[in-house]
């Protein structure tokens, strides 16, 4: 467990995800990264496998940079698979700012699904496309 005040580990686990400029910010591609949280603080839970889904705007999170992210998430305290993704989303979209966000956390038999979008985004068509399973 991290026992660094709240905010200073907030600003450690942001400081993970570095972005890297989108190379075509003028079209819209998802970007599919997993990986697992190699522990967790959930009563009675292991590890936390992480599906995330994203259309970058501005910048794109190398999957080495959602890696060591995954490390130092794992020391955050958390009572409840929602709190942790929760956290991750949060955490994610202050630093990537995607125009459309997916993310699912899964844990023995538990998954929680979240997704958030710009205000003013929308690309239907390209979502359709998306095998979610």
């Amino acid at each position: 467990m991290n026992t660094l005040p709240e905010h200073d580990r907030l600003r450690e686990r942001r400081a993970c995800l570095t972005v890297a400029p989108n190379p075509a910010p003028d079209r819209d591609r998802i970007t599919i990264l997993s990986g697992d949280l190699p522990s967790s603080s959930i009563p009675g839970g292991g590890s936390i496998h992480i599906d995330l889904r994203y259309i970058a705007d501005r910048d794109l999170l190398t999957a080495a940079a959602l890696a060591q992210y995954f490390q130092v998430a794992a020391e955050e305290t958390c009572d409840t698979l929602e709190a942790y993704t929760e956290l991750v989303l949060s955490d994610l979209n202050n630093e990537l700012v995607p125009r459309w966000i997916w993310l699912r956390l899964s844990m023995g038999g538990h998954q929680v699904i979240q997704q958030d979008r710009q205000p003013a985004w929308s690309n239907q068509g390209l979502l359709a496309t998306l095998d979610f399973s």
